[in-house]
């Protein structure tokens, strides 16, 4: 699923819709995946859980890539490599956080881990309509 997402869908849906509707619609298929597998402890569901992994990874392989590019067009040509790097570098950080606090989540209720993660995406997708009309992108 993920390399129909990036491999294919993402080569198909950027060059018409842009960087940020395609973010757009990538998180809120994220969030809407990760709100389905906290969902499937209440119903024991595998079709729900096979359904909510399949639009999570298309979502979040729709994000990724529209996002990185979101970032390369708002910024600077000689700071680029700088904002990149930062990037990956918070990327990393989270990547190193969010499995313990997950963890510790899990431990109250199984749930939990994916309803916050839902709602931190849905605070994102809020943030993209809220921010990225203020941002000055360069052209491609």
């Amino acid at each position: 699923v993920d390399f129909f997402a990036e491999g294919y869908l993402v080569g198909k849906l950027l060059p018409i819709f842009g960087d940020i509707p395609v973010s757009r619609i990538g998180i809120m298929l994220t969030a809407i995946g990760m709100f389905m597998v906290a969902l499937v402890p209440f119903t024991a569901s595998l079709w729900l859980l096979y359904a909510a992994i399949v639009i999570y990874t298309i979502g979040d392989g729709l994000f990724e890539p529209a996002m990185t590019g979101l970032i390369a067009n708002a910024t600077e040509p000689q700071m680029q490599g700088r904002v990149q790097g930062a990037n990956q570098s918070i990327q990393s950080v989270a990547r190193f956080i969010a499995p313990l606090a997950a963890g510790l989540l899990y431990e109250r209720a199984a749930s939990l881990p994916y309803f916050i993660s839902a709602a931190l995406m849905l605070a994102t997708f809020v943030a993209l309509f809220a921010w990225t009309p203020s941002l000055k992108f360069r052209s491609s």
